[in-house]
């Protein structure tokens, strides 16, 4: 008999008596994986817990965090090798599967030569761009091909920076189902918290098409992978789309007249700086503009996208925000500040929201007073004041129709114009 302490090396114990009571998880499976060594002629552990620990033996990735508390063991079988994974996850009243988090196959495979390996099936993974190879999603380097992987983080700083680029930040999406003259279609809507919207579309009539589908869309997007979504026509989709889940970010460039999705991203990154949460409402166009102060004019970057076209009905931002279909939304964005007082009005006014009717999705000139800007965003009260804009090179008169507050942040709001 011998008492140990952290760091030792002893393969061959095979019986663990724990003496000592913990409610730390990590620590118990320090204490139980000490007899889990393989060891020559060892076949088995015997587990002796004296201090009544209450933790099982048997929990689901012992030391993965629980989440939150509604989160279930659940039994989820591996396409791959039929192991009977035991992962976290949520059940319906009746223990109906909706959801579960697990990232790899916990089973194992054992050759003739006593050789044994982990499956290698993943449950939830990101692909290597250069070989196409599944990786864990927060391995750096993909273990095919040994290609650097870029993080989320810089792809989504990379596009930020670009003129052509529409990166939402995803609150919500959008199924629509129909058919023409080429077979059946699923069109999936991408909605972010300003109800901006981008959109992409998946022909459904052929084997190659139903199953680039079943790659691109239902395997990223599921949130019980593994579990196979019973589906026939895009009308069963539609049915499950409680099983679905939107991702949190997605990237689209600018083909032709529309957008085309390019990318997208279910991890949320970290903070990003203040200046880039204009380019997350998605650039159209970039403007510089003069803002109007008592110290002098100071220069602010505003960010210009048009609204192409109505949010469906039905959908989580349909009647939101939007009056009519030719309009601007603008976001300000602070580049130079001249004296503590307009400094501290600029920022105030940064990122404040304004739609303005009529025109095409052009660059336009704005010349606005900064008290004005201020009074706007402040006060409820500064309904009917008319401002003076310069659209496509020509000066309009328009009036303030009403000031919003921004369900999503309280203290934004929007501003609806009306020419005068």
């Amino acid at each position: 008999m011998a008492v140990l302490t952290t760091g030792f090396d002893a393969p061959h114990v095979d019986l663990i008596a724990i003496l000592r009571p913990t409610e730390s998880v990590s620590l118990y499976q320090q204490i139980v994986g000490r007899g889990l060594r393989l060891a020559p002629g060892k076949t088995d552990c015997l587990i002796l817990d004296y201090a009544g620990n209450p933790h099982d033996l048997y929990a689901p990735e012992v030391g993965t965090p629980k989440g939150k508390s509604d989160n279930v063991p659940v039994q989820v079988f591996c396409p791959a090798c039929g192991f009977a994974n035991t992962f976290w996850g949520k059940t319906t009243a009746d223990g109906t599967l909706i959801e579960h988090f697990g990232r790899r196959c916990q089973g194992w495979f054992e050759d003739d030569d006593g050789h044994r390996e982990q499956c290698d099936f993943r449950f939830r993974f990101k692909n290597c761009p250069q070989c196409n190879a599944e990786n864990d999603i927060a391995a750096r380097r993909c273990r095919e091909c040994d290609t650097i992987l870029v993080d989320p983080d810089d792809m989504l700083k990379a596009a930020l920076k670009l003129k052509d680029a529409l990166v939402l930040r995803c609150s919500g999406m959008d199924l629509q189902h129909g058919a023409d003259d080429k077979g059946p279609w699923l069109k999936i809507t991408y909605y972010d918290e300003d109800g901006a919207d981008v959109s992409e579309r998946f022909r459904l009539q052929t084997p190659a098409q139903r199953t680039a589908f079943e790659q691109l869309f239902i395997r990223p997007h599921t949130r019980t992978p593994g579990v196979p979504l019973r589906w026939i026509t895009a009308a069963d989709i539609l049915a499950q789309r409680a099983l679905l889940r939107h991702p949190d970010f997605v990237v689209a460039r600018m083909k032709g007249q529309y957008w085309q999705v390019r990318g997208e991203n279910v991890r949320l990154p970290g903070t990003l700086p203040p200046g880039q949460r204009t380019a997350l409402i998605g650039i159209k166009a970039e403007v510089l503009i003069a803002v109007k102060t008592s110290g002098g004019y100071n220069a602010a970057r505003f960010c210009i996208r048009k609204a192409d076209h109505l949010p469906a009905a039905g959908s989580p931002v349909a009647g939101f925000k939007y009056r009519e279909t030719s309009m601007f939304t603008i976001d300000a964005e602070v580049r130079k500040e001249q004296g503590k007082g307009a400094s501290r009005r600029l920022r105030a006014a940064n990122k404040f929201p304004a739609i303005i009717y009529g025109g095409e999705a052009t660059p336009v000139a704005i010349e606005l007073d900064q008290d004005k800007l201020w009074n706007i965003q402040g006060k409820a009260e500064f309904y009917g004041e008319v401002l003076t804009i310069v659209l496509d090179g020509k000066e309009e008169k328009v009036k303030v129709q009403a000031v919003q507050r921004h369900p999503f942040k309280p203290k934004l709001s929007h501003i609806d114009f009306v020419r005068a």
